[in-house]
């Protein structure tokens, strides 16, 4: 119920652009309503906590471990794909200032988005569901959240919309698995910029380079996890 209270408010934020398209007169006030779509989950989500549980002692959970030299490895690697693709695939031409505000500001959108999607529904997700099916459902709810913004202020057509949930599903699903095994808020954010700056490839070609990079990050874990396993094994036997 809680997502869904927070799909039906946030596309909310998007009727009065909704209805200057279609032609009516639209004070300029209520189209700045769209801006508060990405503050709406994080609202909400903030509320929840102080409901539920201390925020202070929520807030410091989202930072239990130190981001150590894999994490950034990871980051690095991903950074430079999406790279490598853009400039290939698009002939991106990367503007230093212009990039720089654009990196900033889209920190700051990961940030508000990653709080609450990773940081509080992620982690409420994990307490009822195996941690496959919370990454599944978490990444399909952070998907479909997106539909409004896609459908009114993009203009994307039902096709396009579609290939843009694929896309963000396989995103979600690095972002939060990144958040599970980092465990620390900053890495899911820094990832999530990384997506939005270097990924600038038209999007069916886009959801073919995320689906490998998420079946590098898929193939990654599975050594990691075998390693971890056998690591353990070795200092059992020691033991």
């Amino acid at each position: 119920m809680r997502i869904i209270f927070v799909w039906i408010i946030s596309a909310m934020c998007y009727i009065p652009l909704y209805f200057e398209q279609l032609g009516y007169a639209v004070p300029n006030l209520l189209l700045q309503m769209k801006y508060l779509f990405v503050a709406v989950p994080i609202i909400i989500a903030l509320i929840c906590v102080k409901r539920e549980t201390d925020i202070k002692k929520w807030f410091s959970g989202l930072f239990a471990q130190k981001i150590g030299i894999e994490p950034l490895v990871l980051c690095g690697v991903i950074g430079f794909c999406g790279i490598l693709c853009t400039s290939i695939l698009n002939k991106q031409a990367w503007d230093g200032i212009s990039s720089l505000f654009s990196i900033l500001y889209l920190f700051c959108m990961a940030t508000l988005e990653e709080i609450a999607w990773r940081g509080l529904y992620l982690e409420s997700t994990l307490q009822k569901r195996t941690e496959r099916i919370a990454v599944l459902i978490v990444s399909l709810e952070w998907a479909v959240w997106h539909i409004p913004m896609w459908a009114i202020r993009n203009s994307l057509s039902v096709k396009e919309i579609a290939f843009w949930l694929i896309y963000t599903v396989l995103v979600g699903s690095i972002l939060c698995k990144s958040m599970i095994r980092y465990k620390n808020i900053l890495v899911p954010i820094i990832l999530h910029t990384i997506f939005n700056v270097c990924f600038l490839i038209p999007i069916k070609i886009n959801v073919v380079v995320v689906l490998c990079v998420w079946i590098g990050d898929f193939i990654f874990e599975k050594i990691k996890g075998k390693r971890n396993l056998l690591q353990f094994q070795r200092n059992e036997k020691s033991l």
